[in-house]
């Protein structure tokens, strides 16, 4: 006679735990075996609300505080990178010169929000990291960083010259370009006049355009040439006594101011220095000039929603319109102009020290204050602060202060040593100990007794595990529009209990987690059913 029994369970617990209770007693025989037959349930989507009570995000670089207002909504798989983007976008957006001035760290700094995929990791995790890239000069010879030479040279590691002294109108004819984006946070892109002089025949063309680009490409294309149209911001001048010209959107303006010291006979400290700062998610025009600090012009530079992605995916052959890139275009001959004291701050992620190291050489000295980042080897800290530990989770972080935690790991040395800092034990990145919640999606799902004891193993926690049965995720069980898991077993495959004698329940607990026994999210109710029957049948 068949003793086989089926059992439903229910539960509107949110992380599908069933604890249910019933009535009769259930006997289960000695050496009984129980098979999953069904498993319904709903997966939620909005992994958090953003409201009022969980909205900020609290940066501190170098105990300057940022704080970050998050968009109020829900956030699911289909959303979150928009609010990574938001992010990244409003961080940098309030990092700005003026902090800069009064704390030097700032200058030459931006902050990179991103999940890391790495499958070296135990999951995709969260990370933030402070990023100080080196101030760029033309000695640089980290590959991929260098200034791309166009029909230039480089005197002296610091002077920047046409390769000939022969002039020429064209754009494309002797140009350089920084082949990394220019930063996002506050850092500058500069160039100090050493020899600006008349042309012999002043028919000639003469003069020179340093900038912002999106199209670098044109540089040296002769068949889709640049333009001043594809000068997103610059400065432009045609002889040693005409006036500068401002370029904002590919439009040339007279500034009616010229040149104070550019010529041979003068003191090279007193120079005019042309600067472009990016500050408040703006870029700031500066001229330099012995006596004077002539303020060009102050405009935005806009954030679009791919911009980020963009910027940190450049690659040298590819580069990005959503970025902008440092180049310097000469009209006149080597004889004729000589810039000195070439610097750009890129946003560039690698775990180069910052400024000044030996590889970008010594900014040339002036008679003028301007904004210096600070030198390598003083300790910079960084923080971020949680100010609801819903949102720490949710980001990954079991705490709100996760930035003081990973300081007390020893074992998070060589996370802690260095990595885009300039000393042993600076922190500038900052990682989840969990994973980022909306990517915690398994490709399976397990369903575990918790008060019946089974004969079954597991290998990632290493151990015996009442795992009844391992369901995979996949378009067959699946509906992707609305989450609902619907799962039907094709084989009834039963599993020893572990019971040497008969033994009865009034009440059944089971739970449905991911790979990693972790809980997992769910909306509704779960329906789970479940086949009982003696040994042999």
């Amino acid at each position: 006679m068949s003793n086989k029994k089926l059992i439903k369970l229910i539960t509107n617990d949110s992380n599908a735990n069933f604890d249910n209770q019933f009535r009769n007693e259930i006997v289960i025989n000695k050496n009984s075996e129980i098979a999953l037959h069904s498993l319904s349930m709903v997966r939620e989507d909005v992994k958090i609300n953003i409201n009022g009570a969980n909205d900020r995000l609290i940066f501190d670089l170098n105990n300057q505080q940022y704080t970050v207002n998050m968009t109020h909504g829900n956030y699911s798989v289909h959303n979150t990178f928009n609010l990574l983007n938001e992010i990244n976008r409003d961080i940098n957006s309030l990092i700005n010169i003026a902090d800069a001035d009064a704390n030097n760290k700032i200058f030459g700094s931006y902050v990179r929000v991103s999940i890391n995929y790495d499958n070296r990791l135990e999951f995709p995790r969260f990370e933030a990291q402070f990023i100080r890239p080196p101030f760029l000069g033309l000695r640089g010879n980290t590959l991929g960083h260098s200034i791309v030479l166009n029909n230039c040279l480089i005197n002296n590691n610091t002077e920047l010259v046409k390769s000939t002294d022969a002039p020429n109108a064209s754009l494309t004819a002797a140009n350089a370009v920084f082949p990394i984006p220019f930063i996002r946070g506050c850092g500058s892109f500069r160039a100090k006049i050493k020899l600006f002089v008349a042309n012999i025949n002043p028919a000639d063309p003469n003069g020179f355009i340093i900038g912002l680009t999106k199209h670098p490409e044109k540089l040296d294309n002769a068949a889709n040439p640049i333009t001043v149209a594809d000068i997103v911001f610059g400065v432009s001048i045609d002889t040693p006594t005409s006036n500068y010209f401002q370029i904002v959107n590919g439009v040339a303006t007279d500034t009616g101011i010229s040149p104070v010291k550019v010529g041979a006979g003068t003191p090279f400290t007193e120079h005019d220095y042309i600067d472009f700062t990016q500050s408040n998610n703006r870029i700031v025009c500066t001229i330099y000039q012995d006596g004077a600090t002539q303020n060009i012009f102050s405009e935005p530079n806009p954030y679009s929603s791919d911009a980020y992605t963009s910027y940190q995916d450049n690659i040298l052959a590819t580069y990005s319109n959503e970025s902008l890139y440092g180049c310097v275009i000469f009209k006149a001959g080597a004889s004729r102009i000589v810039l000195d004291g070439v610097r750009i701050h890129t946003g560039d992620g690698s775990f180069i020290p910052s400024i000044r190291s030996d590889d970008v050489g010594n900014l040339p000295l002036t008679t003028y204050v301007m904004p210096e980042p600070q030198p390598s080897g003083v300790n910079c800290l960084f923080t971020l602060e949680f100010t609801n530990i819903k949102t720490a989770k949710f980001f990954g972080f079991s705490s709100i202060t996760p930035a003081l935690d990973i300081s007390r790991q020893a074992e998070l040395n060589d996370f802690i040593l260095n990595i885009c800092g300039v000393n042993p034990r600076e922190i500038t990145m900052i990682f989840g100990d969990m994973p980022f919640t909306v990517l915690d999606t398994s490709d399976i799902y397990i369903v575990e007794m918790l008060n019946i004891p089974l004969d079954s193993y597991e290998a990632y926690t290493e151990q015996r595990k009442n795992v009844l049965a391992v369901i995979p995720v996949n378009e067959e069980n699946v509906n992707q529009s609305d989450y609902t898991l619907q799962y039907e077993s094709p084989n009834l495959n039963y599993i020893s209990i572990k019971n040497d004698y008969e033994f009865s329940l009034r009440n059944i607990r089971a739970r449905v987690v991911n790979s990693r026994f972790e809980p997992i999210d769910t909306t509704g109710s779960t329906h789970l059913t479940v086949f009982i029957r003696d040994k042999g049948e």
